[in-house]
This record gives C-alpha cells, sequence and structure tokens, in this order.
C-alpha cells in the first residue's frame, strides 16, 4: 500500500552521519570503550577512533580519567537549546509516573517521537527491582515494533500516519502485525483507539529482547500530540489483557491527570522549569 521512501539525488554526508551514530551511542549508554563503541555503531576500528577523537576535540564527549571509557560532556547538552517540550514532558509527568510505580511495583517510561524512533525521555526503572535493565534517557525504539510507537502512530492524523508509515520498512520478524498494518493502517490503528492502548509483547528492542512486554498509552497537551507512557512488565508474569486488567485503570488515571496538567501547563521560563524539575 506504500511506497518507498524517496531517494535523495544528493549523496548523505557519511562523516557527520558517523559522527552522529557515534555520540548517540555513547549518550545511550552513557559511557563506553573505543572497541564497544565500533561494535554498537558498525565502524571499523580505525575510523571509530578518528570519529571519537574529533569529538574529543571539540569537547562534546570526554574520557573518563581511572578508565579508557568515553561519556558525553555538558557541551553536549548544547544540541538540544530552543528544544524545550521534552524538559515540560518530564517536569509535569514526574511525579505521577513515580506514583504509578508505587502503586505497580513495575517501571513506567516516557517516550516522544523523534523521526521514525520513539525516544525514552525518562522512566522509573531506577525505582523498583521489577526489571531487569535501567534505560536512561536516549535508547530508541521503533515506531512498529514497540507499544508506545504503535500508540502514538494511533492517535496521529491519518495522512501524517500514512506519510510516516510510507518512510518505513515494515519487518514481520520484529513484529508478527506488521503486514495487518501495512494491508489496513486505518483499521489497525482504530482498534488501538477503540481499545484505548496499545501493547507489544515480548519486546525484540531492548536489552533483554522477549522478556518483557509492554502496554502503552498517548499523552496530549489539548490538541497536540506530545508523547506516551509505557507500563513494562515480565513476559512471563501475566498477559497482555491480564496486565491491562490489572493495571489499567490506574495506568489511564495517570494519563489523564498528565495530560489535564499538559493542558494547564504554562510556557515555563529557565528558571521555573528548574524549579518543576527538582519538585
Amino acid at each position: 500500500m506504500f511506497d518507498s521512501p524517496p531517494q535523495s539525488s544528493e549523496k548523505p554526508i557519511r562523516s557527520i552521519a558517523r559522527a552522529i551514530h557515534v555520540l548517540q551511542a555513547i549518550n545511550r549508554f552513557g559511557a563506553l570503550n573505543m572497541t564497544q563503541i565500533s561494535n554498537t555503531v558498525g565502524l571499523p576500528y580505525p575510523t571509530t577512533c578518528r570519529v571519537v577523537n574529533t569529538q574529543l576535540d571539540e569537547g562534546v564527549i570526554e574520557r573518563e580519567t581511572s578508565r579508557k571509557y568515553y561519556r558525553p560532556t555538558a557541551l553536549a547538552q548544547s544540541l538540544s537549546c530552543g528544544y524545550h517540550a521534552r524538559s515540560r514532558l518530564i517536569a509535569i509527568a514526574r511525579r505521577h509516573i513515580e506514583r504509578l510505580t508505587q502503586i505497580t511495583s513495575w517501571p513506567i517510561s516516557l517516550s516522544s517521537r523523534v523521526g521514525r524512533n520513539m525516544v525514552i525521555q525518562d522512566s522509573t526503572h531506577a525505582l523498583t527491582t521489577m526489571t531487569f535493565s535501567d534505560y536512561p534517557p536516549g535508547n530508541t525504539l521503533p515506531l512498529l515494533s514497540s507499544a508506545s510507537g504503535l500508540a502514538y502512530l494511533a492517535y496521529l492524523q491519518p495522512d501524517q500516519r500514512n506519510d510516516l508509515l510510507s518512510q518505513i520498512e515494515f519487518d514481520p520478524v520484529s513484529n508478527p502485525e506488521a503486514r495487518l498494518i501495512q494491508n489496513d493502517p486505518d483499521r489497525y490503528f482504530q482498534n488501538i483507539r477503540d481499545m484505548g492502548y496499545a501493547s507489544f509483547i515480548k519486546n525484540p528492542h531492548t536489552k533483554d529482547p522477549g522478556k518483557t512486554s509492554s502496554i502503552a498509552v498517548s499523552l496530549h497537551r489539548k490538541d497536540e500530540l506530545v508523547g506516551c507512557m509505557t507500563l513494562i512488565f515480565f513476559s512471563s508474569a501475566m498477559r497482555v489483557a491480564d496486565a491491562y486488567d490489572r493495571f489499567g485503570p490506574e495506568l489511564r488515571k495517570a494519563q489523564d491527570a498528565i495530560n489535564t496538567d499538559l493542558a494547564n501547563m504554562k510556557l515555563f521560563n529557565p528558571e521555573e522549569l528548574e524549579l518543576a524539575l527538582e519538585a
């Protein structure tokens, strides 16, 4: 149903792409050594060294003094200057997802769309033992292979959604329902809207593939779709339907509270934003 992504007549600048991928990898994991960076990004070791040394020279990463690991510096934050939606979402939603984790014992994540992925903006994995791994901000999840991505797509306007889907390669391996989405996206996503949540069984794109499942709901500031909230649980602990029966009411309550707070949100100035994040 969807055409292949349009091919640009101009070739991308590979060195810039490599630099971005290296910085994303270091940011995602917090700190990596040169071999880990090379393996994660899929670059030859000598190329990785050149990219890392360039970023060291520019000051966006630094080498730890006690070991040969590289980590982002505060200068890397300058790349997000002017983009405050993430901070506002965290400032509004943090207390609600902490409370939800206290009630359910399961970790909760906040995510927003960046390109063809959902990017984790905040999570409560560190607040519970009911998790396999911690997921810091920056972790990415494909739109069609995550509960948050499916929930987000369900609430996009159909023309926006179809335009986005036309840019995505459908992979029935990572998502067995990919063909259903491709053949009749309007019906598939209307079903998610009717249920009020999206789910994914045995999440494939995690640090422990297949060991967790998720249910996600959308977050809105009035008519603006701003992201999703996801509850993650062990696949072996319960089925998705049982998880929603058990935790759905509290998940919806938190969703309503966050949406209400977002609707009433005023535009923060920097000082107010810092106070909100510290609250």
